[in-house]
């Protein structure tokens, strides 16, 4: 394992950090940082992951469109 430099604070107290994923893939990590002990709380836990989930879609680039089904061909002379 190489280590990657981890721009921050020198000693932070609190640290929370979530994978940025998409298509079983690992494309970063999303993390925070505070000087308070104890600082993150589950909710702020469930922000980043959702943070971290959209960064990931946009991250990952956009979702293929589906083309709208095609109008049948207008057909002369058709009797019903």
């Amino acid at each position: 394992s190489r280590e990657v430099p981890y721009p921050g604070l020198d000693a932070p107290a609190s640290q929370l950090a979530v994978p940025l994923r998409a298509d079983g893939r690992v494309l970063g990590v999303l993390s925070v940082e505070s000087e308070q002990s104890m600082r993150f709380a589950y909710d702020d836990e469930d922000a980043l992951v959702s943070l971290a989930a959209l960064a990931s879609a946009h991250l990952n680039g956009p979702e293929p469109v589906d083309e709208p089904p095609s109008a049948p061909a207008a057909t002369a002379g058709v009797s019903g």
